[in-house]
């Protein structure tokens, strides 16, 4: 692990936005080169490198995510990022060099199956892991893929391994309504567009109510509509997210938000569409490899509230069995934040982790 610190510096001082991870591929190929490994890259950024320790054992598939975010650092550290504007504020940067540390020590090492070390960009757009995915970059025979995400709240140092639900499915909504403007003096001849999205917002709540305490959630956060204080909106647009753990849900939901807004548009006599589309699955850890892994690695938690956030890692959950866990980090300030630090004493933590997972006949 001589070399950890230096990558997470290197890293965080060198941070890119999702699919603009192209310096980040240069160093990572760079130095699993050094390693004496022939990493391939994939797909517009990504990067992986194999370890084969016979050519007939299957593969176990290592990930970690490669992409920044656009946030002004405010840590106040030597090496705080270079790009004005973009940051490593979601622990990535300790994700690969966790990863590079362990490709780095488990290459000497006698292991029983073989190992993909792949380096995912773009996670932060929920759109990178399909695109390696549909780039060939889980190998055919995987036994098992693992994932590992830094998370303020769990102690630090130790590992959640959570079974069932643990990262929700996104699904961005967008509600777009046409009415009939008019003078407010004389609203009767209008068809209010505003009026009928802020109904179309208080009802929503009546959809929401079909999770049965799921924990999933419907949310608007943006809602624009007419032009001026005295004129009926003629037009308006809703922006907002579902997040949900399960499809039937999702999809209960859905239908009745459209349900609720076909009804609203009748009532005020406008036009209303409801346009939607997902990203990724939620993340849902199968229990039978989940508890291999609990039984596997020290200071394990098993038991948390599972996340509205999403994460694309369900992708490789679809094509392989995985599991994704969370390296505790303490008392942090959130992920996304310009204060984020990822607690350097933690790393080796993480690499030991990957480490015993390598090591592990699954």
């Amino acid at each position: 692990m001589s070399k950890l610190l230096e990558y997470y510096e290197y890293l965080h001082a060198h941070p890119e936005l999702s699919k603009q991870e192209f310096r980040t591929a240069e160093f990572l190929v760079e130095t699993l080169s050094g390693m004496g490994y022939s990493p391939v890259r994939v797909g517009t950024t990504g990067v992986y490198a194999d370890l084969i320790v016979d050519e007939n054992l299957p593969f176990v598939m290592l990930r970690s995510d490669m992409d920044a975010l656009p946030v002004t650092e405010e840590t106040g550290i030597s090496y705080a990022s270079q790009n004005p504007g973009v940051m490593h504020a979601c622990g990535h940067d300790s994700h690969m060099a966790m990863l590079l540390s362990a490709a780095e020590e488990l290459k000497e090492k006698r292991l029983p199956q073989n190992i993909r070390f792949l380096f995912q960009p773009a996670e932060e757009g929920v759109t990178g892991a399909q695109e390696m995915v549909e780039a060939g970059a889980v190998p055919k025979n995987t036994a098992a893929v693992f994932g590992m995400h830094v998370w303020p709240g769990v102690p630090k140092g130790k590992v959640l391994a959570k079974a069932g639900p643990l990262m929700a499915s996104p699904t961005t909504i967008q509600i777009r309504c046409r009415g009939l403007g008019a003078h407010c003096g004389i609203r009767e001849r209008g068809n209010d567009a505003l009026m009928t999205m802020a109904q179309i917002l208080v009802r929503s709540k009546e959809a929401e109510a079909l999770a049965d305490g799921d924990g999933s959630i419907l949310f608007f956060g943006k809602l624009h509509a007419g032009t001026s204080h005295n004129i009926v909106a003629s037009e308006g647009v809703m922006n907002g997210t579902l997040r949900t753990y399960y499809p039937k849900t999702r999809e209960k939901i859905l239908a009745k938000l459209e349900e609720i807004a076909a009804q609203t548009a009748a009532e005020y006599k406008t036009e209303v569409e409801v346009i939607y589309s997902s990203f990724a699955p939620a993340v849902i850890n199968p229990e039978g490899l989940t508890h291999e892994v609990q039984k596997l690695l020290p200071n394990v938690v098993t038991e948390i509230e599972p996340t509205r956030i999403a994460e694309d890692f369900s992708r490789y959950q679809e094509v392989a069995p995985g599991v994704l866990m969370w390296l505790g980090v303490g008392d942090t300030p959130n992920l996304h934040n310009g204060k984020f630090l990822v607690p350097k004493e933690v790393l080796p933590l993480g690499v030991d982790a990957w480490i015993r997972l390598a090591e592990h006949k699954w």
